[in-house]
């Protein structure tokens, strides 16, 4: 579907749900906040762009500042991007 100047992208496949819901799955670990504390612990990121478009999706955001990246969470991240290394080509 395009929609003005952009192509709607299709869905992700569900293999690439899947492993990534299972990782931020243990208790007290939000799927989003896991994504934003993991992206704001590389070394190389001085800072971390957000959008929020409501206060629920706000105060989510806010929330990974308690998110700990533990090295096994790590690990097991990469080990997903070693099986998806580019899920939208």
């Amino acid at each position: 579907m395009k929609v003005g100047n952009f192509q709607d992208f299709p869905a992700p496949e569900p293999q690439y749900k899947i492993p990534i819901t299972k990782s931020a799955g243990e208790p007290g670990i939000d799927p989003v906040q896991m994504a934003i504390a993991f992206v704001t612990s590389r070394p190389f990121v001085t800072s971390n762009i957000i959008g929020a478009t409501s206060i629920e999706q706000l105060a989510t955001i806010l929330g990974s500042v308690n998110v700990k990246i533990t090295p096994e969470l790590e690990a097991e991240i990469n080990a997903i991007h070693q099986i998806h290394s580019n899920p939208a080509p």
